[in-house]
C-alpha cells in the first residue's frame, strides 16, 4: 500500500500548476471556515453553534477573506517542496486578515460574538495552515524515499546540511546520512539525517551500493587520498564537490562533471557562432553524414537538424555511438518544434565499396559531410594499415559514389595535422584531402571543398576529457611536454565554420581562424583553475593536482600548422581562408588505391613507402 500511495503523490506532483492551486485553495477554505467553527466550539463548549447565523456568515466571510490573501501574498505561486520560512510570515499575516474580518462582519453585522474568538480563530488559522503545508510536504519528501542510489553525504557543514536538503525529494539520490570527522558532530543528526565517524559508516554500510558526495570545501589532495583509501571500494563511488560558494560564484565546478567552461579555456577569442545564416542552404536538402556517431559528425547532424532538411542519414562504425545520437535526436525532437526531419543511421564501414554505393544510391543525397575517420595518432602507429584502409579507402568509395551519384556538395572535414604529417594518422588526412582535389572539376555539377581545422574542446579523445578524469582521481594531470601547443576551437564554432565554408565554392581548401596556439601545460592550468584547485609545483608545495610531463609520443608534434602554402585568401567570413590546392598526381593516387586494396596487411614502414609514392612523407617532430 505504501508504494502505491508513494506513486499518487510523485504522479500528482507532475499535475499542471492550476490543479494543484485549486486543490490548496478549496482545503485552505475549509480549514479558515473551520477555524472559526473551532473557535466558538471550544468558546462556548458546544456544537450546536456551528449552524447559527453567528459562526456561518462570519466563518464564510473569512474564509473567503482568507483565501484572497493568501492568493495576493503570492502563497499560491510557490512551490511546496521547497517553502521556508517565509511560508509562516504570509500566513501569520493571512490570520491577522482572517480574525480582523470576521471581528468586522460580526460588528457591522449586529451578529454576537465573543470577544475571545478573534484571537482564538487567529491561532488556529495559522496552525491549521502551517500544518496543512507541512503534512503535505512530508508525504512528498517520504514518496520518494529509498526510490535513488544510497547516498552518504561527507561533510556536516553548511554545504553537506543544503545539499541534503536539495536531494530530499531526488529520484536518483536516497540519501541515509553524514560521515563527518570532528568528533563533535559524530552521533547527532544534522537536516533530521544521522551523522556517523568513518569507522562508523563502514560498520553500518547497507550491502546495496553506495554513493559518497564529499561535500568539505577546499579538499587538499593528501584529505582526498585518504578519503579514497577509506570508503573506496568496488561498492562505492566516490564523487568530490565544491563549496557551496565556490558553487554560487562559479569559482569551481564538481570535480565528477565533464563539463567546463570551455570557452575559458581559449580565452582571448571571439567565439564565432553564425549557423543561423546557413539556414537557407540546407532547408529542404538530403544530407549525408558520415561518422555521424563520432564529435564532429553528431554536432553536424545536430546543426543540420535545425535547418529543416528533408532527411539526414547517418554512417557510422560504432552501434555505441549510432545509439547515443539516437537517443540525442530523439530528445531534440521534444524541444525543437515542427521538426517533419527524417533521420536514418547506417552502421557499416567506408572502405567497404558496395556497402557504401548502395547507401548512396537509395538514399541520394544533395550534400555529404565526410568526417568519418581514426584520429587518435598513437593507435594509428600501431595499426597504420586498417587506419590507412578506412581514412584513405573509405575517402575514395565515397568520392565515387557522390560522383555516379551527381551529389551537388561535398564536404572533407580535414585535420590540421594533414600539413607536413608526422604520424599516420596525419598522412592519410592529407591523402584524403589529394583525393578529393583530384577529383574536384572532374564533375561541374559537383562541388568539392576541404575544410582544415586543429582540435575541439571537449571531443572523444580530446585532452578535456582525459584531464578532466585525472584531476577528479586527484591527479597527476599527465603532459607530454612543457612547451607543446595546439589550435583549439569549441565543436559548436567548429562545425558552424564547416558548414559556411562548404557553401563557399568548389575545388577549394578552407581553413578555419583558430586564433593563436595554446600550451596544454596553460591548458591544464585552466582546467585545475575551474575546480577552484591549484596547481602543485616545486614553488607551491600546498598545491592541489600536480602536473606530470611523459614526453612526446610517437607520431606527436611540438607544434600544428594550419597552412600546407603561402598562399593563401580572405573570404567573405574572417574565421575562413581559401587556401589554393597543390597539384595531385593522379595517377600515384590509383596505384595507391590499387595497392591498398590488393593487401591485408602492411608493416608500418610499408605504409610510409606507400605515401611516399604519392609525395606525402612523414616528417618526424
Amino acid at each position: 500500500m505504501r508504494v502505491g500511495i508513494g506513486s499518487v503523490v510523485r504522479r500528482s506532483i507532475q499535475y499542471k500548476r492550476l490543479y494543484k492551486t485549486i486543490f490548496l485553495i478549496f482545503c485552505d477554505f475549509i480549514l479558515l471556515f473551520g477555524a472559526l467553527a473551532f473557535s466558538f466550539v471550544l468558546r462556548l463548549e458546544r456544537f450546536d453553534v456551528l449552524n447559527t447565523t453567528e459562526v456561518v456568515i462570519p466563518g464564510l466571510t473569512s474564509a473567503g477573506v482568507g483565501v484572497a490573501s493568501l492568493w495576493l501574498s503570492g502563497v499560491y505561486l510557490r512551490v511546496l517542496r521547497f517553502q521556508g520560512r517565509d511560508l509562516a510570515y504570509r500566513i501569520f499575516l493571512c490570520g491577522l486578515v482572517v480574525a480582523f474580518c470576521s471581528l468586522s462582519v460580526s460588528f457591522f453585522g449586529g451578529l454576537w460574538m465573543p470577544r475571545s474568538i478573534p484571537l482564538i480563530q487567529f491561532i488556529l488559522s495559522v496552525w491549521l495552515l502551517v500544518i496543512f503545508r507541512f503534512t503535505l510536504k512530508v508525504i512528498i519528501e517520504l514518496s520518494f524515499q529509498g526510490r535513488g542510489v544510497s547516498t552518504i553525504i561527507f561533510g556536516a557543514g553548511l554545504t553537506g546540511s543544503r545539499l541534503a536538503k536539495g536531494l530530499v525529494t531526488s529520484e536518483n539520490h536516497s540519501v541515509l546520512g553524514f560521515i563527518d570527522d570532528d568528533p563533535v558532530k559524530q552521533k547527532t543528526y544534522v537536516a533530521g539525517y544521522p551523522v556517523w565517524s568513518r569507522s562508523g559508516f563502514i560498520s553500518k554500510r547497507p550491502s546495496s551500493k553506495v554513493k559518497v558526495l564529499v561535500a568539505i570545501p577546499r579538499v587538499t589532495s593528501d584529505q582526498r587520498q585518504s578519503i579514497l583509501d577509506d570508503l573506496g571500494d568496488s561498492r562505492t563511488s566516490i564523487h568530490f564537490l565544491p563549496s557551496y560558494d565556490e558553487m554560487l560564484m562559479a569559482k569551481a565546478l564538481p570535480l565528477d562533471t565533464g563539463r567546463v567552461d570551455l570557452e575559458y579555456l581559449i580565452e582571448g577569442r571571439d567565439i564565432y557562432n553564425g549557423h543561423g545564416s546557413q539556414k537557407e542552404g540546407l532547408f529542404g536538402k538530403r544530407i549525408l553524414v558520415t561518422g555521424g556517431g563520432g564529435s564532429i559528425g553528431s554536432e553536424l547532424v545536430k546543426q543540420c537538424s535545425l535547418s529543416k532538411p528533408e532527411a539526414i542519414c547517418v554512417v557510422d562504425l560504432s552501434e555505441a555511438a549510432l545509439h547515443s545520437l539516437d537517443q540525442e535526436i530523439q530528445r531534440m525532437g521534444r524541444i525543437v518544434e515542427d521538426s517533419a526531419c527524417k533521420y536514418q543511421l547506417l552502421l557499416g564501414s567506408l572502405a567497404d565499396s558496395a556497402f557504401i554505393a548502395s547507401v548512396v544510391n537509395e538514399f541520394r543525397p544533395d550534400i555529404i559531410y565526410h568526417a568519418a575517420a581514426y584520429k587518435h595518432v598513437p593507435i594509428g602507429e600501431e595499426n597504420a594499415t586498417q587506419v590507412s584502409k578506412n581514412n584513405i579507402l573509405g575517402t575514395a568509395n565515397l568520392i565515387e559514389a557522390a560522383l555516379k551519384k551527381g551529389v551537388s556538395r561535398f564536404v572533407l572535414v580535414s585535420s590540421d595535422k594533414a600539413v607536413r604529417p608526422a604520424n599516420i594518422m596525419g598522412a592519410t588526412k592529407r591523402i584524403a584531402e589529394q583525393l578529393v582535389l583530384a577529383r574536384a572539376g572532374q564533375d561541374r555539377n559537383v562541388e568539392f571543398a576541404i575544410v582544415r581545422f586543429g582540435n575541439v574542446l571537449g571531443s572523444s579523445g580530446s585532452v578535456v576529457p582525459i584531464f578532466n578524469k585525472q584531476i577528479s582521481k586527484g591527479g597527476p594531470v599527465t603532459v607530454t611536454h612543457p612547451d607543446v601547443t595546439r589550435y583549439f576551437m569549441t565543436i559548436e564554432e567548429a562545425v558552424s565554420l564547416v558548414i559556411e565554408a562548404g557553401s563557399m565554392g568548389a575545388d577549394r581548401v578552407y581553413v578555419l581562424d583558430m586564433g593563436d596556439p595554446v600550451k596544454i601545460t596553460v591548458l591544464a592550468q585552466r582546467l585545475i583553475a575551474l575546480r577552484g584547485l591549484k596547481v602543485k609545483d616545486k614553488d607551491s608545495s600546498d598545491g592541489d593536482i600536480a602536473l606530470e610531463f611523459t614526453g612526446l609520443r610517437d607520431g606527436e608534434k611540438m607544434f600544428e600548422e594550419l597552412f600546407i602554402s603561402e598562399r593563401s585568401e580572405c573570404t567573405t567570413n574572417p574565421k575562413i581562408s581559401s587556401e589554393r590546392p597543390s597539384s595531385v598526381d593522379h595517377e600515384a593516387l590509383d596505384c595507391l588505391i590499387g595497392a591498398l586494396l590488393s593487401v591485408e596487411s602492411l608493416t608500418r614502414h610499408e605504409v610510409i613507402q606507400l605515401f611516399a609514392s604519392v609525395g606525402v612523407t612523414i616528417r618526424r617532430a
